[in-house]
């Protein structure tokens, strides 16, 4: 029931829904109650919801952006359009998405677990909080390997909004607070080595040369990402869920 409510929209509750979810084979009294304080959480708050807002995001700070000249090692890179779509026609929609990881995050396996938010103009339309399927020796792998995941939702989200006709002009903006990710991210000199890491790695770079994303740096505070990978306090949370809700 309570996975139905965050695919419903109670973005708000996905990343403790996320962690009980673990343990549905074999639940504990603990579990029991912990899962009755997010019943009581809705219960006292249950008119959140989500409002439709085409217009793109304003942020109150400049953001931060690295331009990327790829032209050596990605030239051949470009975004597949299917000449299936139907003919663009209206105003074209903004896509941005929030990507974050928390290292190590779980304590059995050390695992980290990647959260993510993409938003359609100014509209939450998916999100996620799922552990890695690897351990990753460092935050930077962690990062790169959410910054993968959020890619592969930048590709999916362009070609939901063709197939329906809607226009899609820009690169899909991508926000993350790991400076180093999103620098090598853009960086031709940049170079990776480890081969798990550099699939992503690689594989985000392509995307950046195609002009299918485009990587933005912004600080910790500001990501909403960030209710998706980790427990908040009280004043962190409304910052984030409710601000969305």
């Amino acid at each position: 029931m309570a996975v139905w409510l965050v695919q419903l929209g109670r973005l708000d509750i996905c990343f403790a829904i996320a962690s009980l979810s673990r343990f549905l084979c074999c639940p504990r009294d603990g579990h029991m109650k912990r899962l009755m304080r997010v019943w009581g959480y809705l219960k006292k708050f249950p008119n959140k919801a989500i409002g439709i807002e085409a217009e793109a995001p304003v942020f109150e700070v400049p953001l931060e952006k690295f331009e990327a000249d790829f032209e050596d090692q990605y030239k051949d890179a470009y975004e597949e359009i299917d000449p299936a779509f139907a003919i663009p026609k209206g105003k074209p929609l903004c896509t941005s998405i929030f990507f974050d990881s928390d290292h190590a995050h779980d304590m059995k396996t050390r695992k980290p677990i990647t959260g993510v938010l993409v938003v359609v103009g100014s509209t939450p339309v998916s999100w996620m909080s799922k552990r890695q399927g690897a351990v990753a020796t460092s935050s930077y792998g962690a990062e790169f390997c959410a910054m993968r995941t959020a890619t592969e939702e930048a590709v999916s989200i362009r070609y939901m909004l063709r197939s329906l006709g809607i226009p899609v002009n820009e690169p899909t903006k991508l926000f993350g607070d790991n400076l180093g990710v999103i620098q090598n991210a853009s960086m031709p000199e940049a170079n990776l080595v480890k081969k798990h890491i550099a699939i992503a790695f690689h594989f985000v770079r392509e995307c950046v040369a195609a002009k299918i994303i485009a990587p933005y740096k912004i600080c910790g505070k500001d990501n909403f990402a960030d209710v998706f990978t980790k427990a908040l306090d009280i004043s962190t949370f409304k910052y984030h869920a409710w601000d969305l809700l």
